[in-house]
C-alpha cells in the first residue's frame, strides 16, 4: 500500500454509507493484524452492510410506518440455509419457485462417490500441502482418465487457490503424457494476472463462460472463484461440465477477518430476526453484548483444530457454508435444458472429507453434511421450503455417501 493509499484509507469517513445504514455491531472499528505471509493488514468497519439486503423497503415509509420502497425481491435458493451466518438471509420465505420434475429427477440421479482416499490435504501442514495435492492429483487421474473416456461432458477439479489450481494442472499434464492421454488441461486463473501468455492452458476468471469453446476438457479452479458468476454452458444452455472432483475439502480461512466479519453479521442478524424486545436502548445494548461475545468464541474457536471444536453454532456454521459452497459449485453441472443428458457425477477426494482412520472423535465433513441436512428437511415448521430446495440433493447424496 502506497503513502497516499495509506492516508486516504485513514482518513476516509464512510459519510455518505452512514446516512442509511446502521453502524457497525461492535461500533466503528479499526486494526490492525499480522498475516501468515508477514504482512501487515489494516482493518475498518463502519456500517452493518447486511442491513440492504432486508432493510431496503424501509428507506421510506408513510405516516403509518409502512415501508413504500424501494421494493426488493431475493430468488437466490442457497440463501436459504439455517446455521449459516455467511449466506443464509433472515427473512420470510413468501414464495416457493419449484424447477421441473424432469429436472429434479435429473438431480436426483446424480453419482455421489468417495474415493477413500488416505491422502488429507486440507488442514496439512502449509509447508507439505502442494505436495500432498501432486499425491491425491496422482491417485485421481486413473478415474479422471475414466470420466473422459465414458462421458462426453467436460470435468471441473476443485482447489482452494490460484497457485493450487496451477499445481493440479501441471501435474496432471504430466501424468497424461505419462499414459498416453492427449486431453489437455486448463487451470483458471485471476484477472489481475497479466503474466500467462499461453491461454490454451489457462483461462481468466471473468471469461471463464467461454470454456465451453475451448478445447480442454478439464478446468482446475478455485472453490470461491468458481462458486458464483458466469455459467459454462453449451450452445443450447445446458452445462457443459459433467463431473466434479473436489480435490480439496471447500472451507473459508479460519483467521480471515473479512470472513468473520461477514459471519458475525450473519449471527447478529439471525439474534435481531427472533428478537422481541420494543426498548432501543436495550437491544442496541444487546446488540453490542452479543456481538462483542460472539467475535470473542469466533476468536478462541479459530486456535483449535476441527477435530476438537466444540461450539455447537460455530461448527453447525462451517457445516452449512462448507454445504452451500459445495451446492453452489454442483450447480454448475445443473444448468438442465435436455435431462436426457448423462446425469453428473461428484467426487469427494479429499481424505480430509472422513475424520481420521484411527481416531474414535473427529471431524466428519460428510457424515456433518449429511445430519445437516437431514436435519434441515424434516424440520415440522420450514421443511417444505427446504425439500423444495435441496431435496433432489440429498436424495442423491443419501443413495452415494455413506453416513452414520
Amino acid at each position: 500500500m502506497g503513502y497516499n493509499e495509506l492516508v486516504g484509507f485513514i482518513r476516509t469517513r464512510f459519510t455518505a454509507q452512514q446516512d442509511y445504514l446502521p453502524s457497525a455491531l461492535m461500533g466503528n472499528l479499526f486494526g490492525i493484524k499480522l498475516t501468515s505471509e508477514d504482512d501487515i493488514l489494516l482493518f475498518r468497519q463502519y456500517a452493518y452492510g447486511r442491513a440492504l439486503l432486508t432493510d431496503l423497503p424501509y428507506l421510506r415509509v408513510n405516516k403509518e410506518g409502512v415501508p413504500i420502497g424501494p421494493h426488493v425481491v431475493l430468488l437466490s435458493g442457497s440463501s436459504y440455509a439455517k446455521g449459516s451466518y455467511e449466506y443464509h438471509v433472515n427473512a420470510d420465505v413468501n414464495y416457493i419457485v419449484e424447477a421441473d420434475r424432469s429436472v429434479r429427477e435429473f438431480i436426483g440421479n446424480t453419482q455421489f462417490m468417495e474415493l477413500g482416499l488416505a491422502e488429507r490435504v486440507s488442514g496439512s501442514p502449509l509447508e507439505n500441502r502442494d505436495a500432498v495435492l501432486r499425491d491425491v492429483v496422482d491417485r485421481c487421474t486413473a478415474y479422471i482418465i475414466s470420466e473422459l473416456s465414458d462421458k462426453k461432458g467436460k470435468i471441473l477439479l476443485v482447489v482452494n487457490s490460484f497457485s493450487q489450481a496451477e499445481t493440479v494442472a501441471d501435474r496432471l499434464r504430466a501424468n497424461f503424457v505419462k499414459r498416453g492421454c492427449r486431453e489437455e488441461v486448463c487451470a483458471l486463473i485471476s484477472d489481475k494476472n497479466i503474466e500467462k501468455k499461453d491461454f490454451s492452458q489457462y483461462i481468466r476468471r471473468g471469461e471463464v463462460y467461454k470454456f465451453d469453446q475451448k478445447k480442454a476438457r478439464i478446468l482446475v479452479a478455485p472453490a470461491l472463484a468458481i462458486e458464483r458468476g458466469h455459467n459454462i454452458v453449451d450452445e443450447q444452455g445446458h452445462s457443459s461440465l459433467s463431473s466434479v472432483f473436489f480435490l480439496i475439502r471447500p472451507m473459508g480461512v479460519p483467521d480471515d477477518v473479512k470472513e468473520r466479519s461477514i459471519k458475525m453479521n450473519g449471527y447478529m442478524a439471525s439474534k435481531l430476526f427472533e428478537y422481541k424486545e420494543n426498548d432501543l436502548y436495550q437491544k442496541n445494548l444487546y446488540v453490542r453484548q452479543e456481538a462483542t461475545k460472539f467475535w470473542n468464541r469466533m476468536n478462541y474457536s479459530a486456535k483449535r483444530r476441527l477435530d476438537y471444536l466444540c461450539d455447537k453454532e460455530i461448527k453447525r456454521d462451517l457445516v452449512s457454508t462448507m454445504f452451500v459452497l459445495i451446492l453452489q459449485i454442483f450447480g454448475r453441472l445443473c444448468r438442465v435444458t435436455d435431462a436426457s443428458k448423462e446425469t453428473p457425477t461428484v467426487y469427494f477426494a479429499d481424505g480430509a472429507f472422513r475424520k481420521k482412520i484411527d481416531a474414535e472423535d473427529g471431524f466428519d465433513a460428510l457424515n456433518e453434511m449429511y445430519d445437516y441436512l437431514k436435519d434441515m428437511l424434516s424440520d415440522e415448521e420450514h421443511g417444505e421450503i427446504a425439500r423444495t430446495l435441496y431435496e433432489p440433493f440429498f436424495t442423491a447424496y443419501e443413495g452415494g455417501i455413506r453416513h452414520e
